[in-house]
């Protein structure tokens, strides 16, 4: 994993209407995929169509077991479509 370096201290992470900078907008952005990454979801049935995740999350089905592997993002546009079983 990419290491991820945090915005600079010294400068400021929001404008003056709020809106984060695009440093620390992709530093958040950084954070919440390797959060999410380094979890693993779990529940009964398919993901697919029902789970929205990352690529490369990977969730177990608990009656199965069964295990998937989120292999995009998003399949025209739907962030719960990509996930393929593997086990």
């Amino acid at each position: 994993m990419v290491d991820i370096i945090p915005p600079s201290p010294v400068e400021a992470s929001i404008d003056a209407n709020g809106n984060m900078f695009q440093r620390f907008r992709d530093w958040t952005q950084a954070i919440t995929r390797a959060v999410n990454l380094s979890t693993m979801a779990t529940g009964s049935g398919t993901p697919e169509g029902n789970l929205e995740a990352f690529t490369n999350k990977l969730y177990i089905d608990t009656t199965g077991p069964s295990i998937y592997w989120k292999s995009v993002d998003s399949v025209g546009g739907d962030k719960s479509a990509g996930w393929v079983i593997t086990v």
